[in-house]
């Protein structure tokens, strides 16, 4: 979004004074949750938006991500880890703002993954909500199914062109664990899922030093405890 807004903070000068850094910043990307801003009316005059800024990339060749300080959000900006993040409220954020350089869905969600990942807040999607707590329920403990799977992590990405959607799985796996096993216990977790909520489309399994970030950016956890929605329960952590 395009939208002239103060950008500040504070430091100390070599006195020791405390010292206002202010300016202004005119491009800016919403960080909010999802589901927050689902919740939120567009009238409401609270500062509840998160908005960070956005900046241009010096060297567009330098590949930023899930480990980086700083993400991409298209070829040539992004957003700063450093960057103080500036509230807005709803109603003047539909009053003023002016629409950017957009953000491909992929884009959407390394960014949303990024921010899970180094502010512990990733959100999923509203309509995959229902599909993505019954993933996560199911493939919390591979033991107690008779499977001896170490695992770090289940990736979830969604289809939403089908209906119902497909989704695929990967198993984050500990080395020298059997892939053939996790890939088996992955497809009895996902064939479990009913079908009015989503369909399987395929499995794989590897190990951490086999995971790419590409992979990581494009997919969401499927650990209850980093997931969050909107609604009475589950929200945030579990």
């Amino acid at each position: 979004m395009e939208a002239e807004l103060p950008a500040a903070g504070f430091t100390l000068d070599d006195q020791g004074q405390l010292w206002a850094c202010s300016g202004t910043h005119r491009t800016w990307v919403v960080a909010s949750q999802d589901c927050d801003l689902n919740d939120w009316e567009t009238t409401r005059t609270e500062p509840l938006v998160e908005l960070r800024t956005r900046i241009t990339a010096k060297d567009p060749d330098t590949e930023w991500g899930i480990r980086s300080r700083v993400v991409r959000l298209t070829e040539t900006e992004g957003v700063h880890s450093d960057s103080a993040p500036l509230r807005i409220s709803p109603a003047a954020l539909v009053a003023s703002a002016q629409p950017a350089n957009v953000i491909t869905p992929a884009r959407a969600i390394a960014f949303k993954t990024w921010l899970g990942r180094r502010y512990d807040r990733p959100a999923v999607p509203d309509d995959q909500v229902t599909l993505a707590k019954d993933i996560a329920s199911r493939a919390r403990r591979p033991s107690r199914r008779g499977f001896a799977v170490d695992l770090h992590d289940v990736l979830i990405q969604f289809d939403d062109q089908t209906t119902p959607p497909t989704f695929l799985l990967f198993a984050v796996i500990v080395d020298g664990t059997d892939k053939e096993v996790a890939r088996r216990w992955l497809t009895e977790v996902g064939m479990a899922v009913p079908d009015r909520l989503g369909v399987l489309g395929g499995v794989d399994a590897g190990y951490r030093s086999e995971t790419s970030l590409e992979l990581i950016e494009s997919s969401y956890s499927a650990d209850l405890s980093g997931l969050s929605w909107s609604g009475p329960h589950p929200y945030g952590a579990l």
